[in-house]
């Protein structure tokens, strides 16, 4: 997936702002993608000039004017012709799990302390997320597509995220057996 795709596909729902773009990314979108303001006005300024988006500037008074980008046609159609691609199953680099790996010559205790300081963040976490699904997505049944789209999305970050805390236990506790056989 790349970063383009991602603003093409809130453009089809609605013109915005580079602001408002980035304001999805640090909501909803977050849960899936990261992408900073610096990130969100590159990758607009790349698609103006690919013609896949058109910018409106609304000059304001007292506060700074403003760009209003709409997709084009030829940006639904780079959408669409992402979206018939298939989709590979994302491999997965995780610096973590190369740590581990590492604890075959480095000091296991180490890790132990930073599995220590994870758990309960993921934990805060998988809480927060909870608690967002509760207050936006309580009735599923009653969620247009966009609505239940996007629970889908924050229920595949809960479970992974409560999947990872059950497995970084498991970690912590073979290390600590590791430590005594030593």
């Amino acid at each position: 997936m790349s970063l383009p795709h991602v603003i093409l596909t809130i453009l089809s729902r609605h013109e915005a702002t580079g602001y408002d773009i980035t304001k999805a990314f640090s909501q909803n979108i977050g849960h899936f993608w990261k992408a900073s303001h610096q990130q969100v006005y590159r990758e607009l300024n790349k698609m103006s000039q690919l013609e896949w988006v058109t910018s409106e500037l609304i000059i304001q008074e007292g506060k700074p004017d403003k760009k209003i980008y709409t997709i084009t046609d030829l940006g639904r159609k780079a959408l669409l012709t992402w979206f018939e691609q298939p989709t590979p199953y994302t491999a997965t680099r995780d610096e973590f799990s190369a740590k581990l790996m590492a604890c075959t010559v480095q000091s296991t205790a180490l890790m132990i302390e930073q599995i220590n300081d994870l758990i309960p963040q993921a934990e805060t976490m998988i809480q927060q997320f909870q608690l967002i699904e509760k207050q936006c997505y309580a009735y599923p049944d009653k969620l247009n597509i966009q609505a239940r789209l996007e629970r889908l999305i924050l229920r595949r970050n809960i479970l992974e995220r409560k999947m990872w805390v059950e497995w970084a236990t498991e970690v912590k506790e073979q290390l600590t057996l590791t430590d005594s056989l030593i």
